[in-house]
């Protein structure tokens, strides 16, 4: 029974959570709310950092969370 909690757990669970994530900060919450998030609302100057951080979070940690996810699955 543990054995399957913790397949579930590691295996299904973190990887679909954390694609949740990448898509809810990517996608929904938009570049305006990171960067003033990420600047402490306008007082650090590091918009490259945030323009970088932004397009991996939006376009490639989603594809790479899928992976795991899959190879978790035993499907990779």
């Amino acid at each position: 029974m543990f054995d399957l909690f913790d397949f579930v757990t590691s295996n299904i669970l973190l990887p679909v959570g954390g694609i949740a994530i990448t898509v809810f900060v990517g996608w929904f919450w938009g570049f305006d709310k990171v960067q003033k998030a990420l600047t402490n609302e306008g007082k650090l100057k590091n918009q490259g950092v945030i323009k970088a951080f932004f397009l991996v979070t939006k376009f490639v940690s989603p594809v790479l969370i899928t992976i795991v996810l899959l190879r978790g699955l035993g499907i990779i």
